[in-house]
């Protein structure tokens, strides 16, 4: 987790203040360990609550995407009634109009002649 600067910086201070190089060694690393254990005490139980969240943003997605194919199958049966609807209105003009050429023929052309 230190740097090197670090350690000899905190190497130096320690000689400095009267530690032969092997005990400043040995102090500095204890000095370390600590920190980093210190540090993963304090990260651990973040990187718990991030995962947790992370789990709940897939739950949401997957709850999105549901949703999603829910909207897609209303507009497909949307499509196809607009498809009925389209097909009910030629038939019913076609209709129409057939039975205006039969009036047409059967009625008025007889009447004259």
């Amino acid at each position: 987790m230190s740097t090197v600067r670090r350690v000899t910086d905190r190497l130096d201070e320690l000689e400095g203040n009267g530690f032969e190089n092997r005990q400043a060694r040995v102090l500095a690393m204890a000095i370390d360990e600590t920190v980093e254990d210190r540090l993963e005490g304090v990260i651990a139980p973040l990187l718990v609550r991030f995962d947790g969240i992370d789990s709940k943003f897939e739950g949401m997605n997957s709850k999105i995407e549901g949703m999603n194919l829910k909207i897609e199958g209303i507009h497909d049966r949307l499509g196809s009634r607009k498809y009925e609807i389209g097909v009910l209105t030629a038939t019913f003009g076609l209709a129409l109009i057939g039975i205006a050429i039969a009036v047409y023929e059967y009625v008025v052309k007889p009447m004259f002649g």
